[in-house]
């Protein structure tokens, strides 16, 4: 069975709030989950002691640039559940906290993506 990892966004999913997920993933990695797939969601990636958390269907996939991504996934993606419960993401290579909007709008400027809802 495949897996996601889930890492910083766990809680969210775990606790129903996050509903999208966006990857950066080669194309033929991407398109090797189909619609109505299970797949095992982890909190982490097992090469890091990561532990299987949830197991997920696939609802779609799709390539869609950053820049599009409606303004509703903010919350699809669970940052404002982890906002509400005072869980921080950090910016992607850096050691910086940011505020999950802020991260929000700087991960918008970053480049195309797949996602799998």
């Amino acid at each position: 069975m495949k897996i996601i990892s889930f890492a910083k966004t766990t809680a969210a999913l775990l606790a129903g709030h996050k509903t999208v997920t966006r990857r950066y993933w080669n194309p033929r990695h991407a398109e090797s989950f189909k619609p109505g797939e299970i797949v095992q969601a982890w909190d982490k990636s097992p090469r890091y002691g990561g532990k299987k958390v949830a197991e997920i269907k696939i609802v779609a996939v799709y390539k869609e640039m950053m820049k599009d991504a409606p303004e509703e996934d903010y919350v699809k993606e669970g940052f404002q559940y982890m906002c509400d419960n005072n869980i921080a993401l950090y910016k992607i290579g850096k050691n910086e906290q940011l505020p999950n909007e802020a991260y929000w709008r700087w991960w918008k400027t970053t480049k195309d993506e797949r996602w799998i809802q």
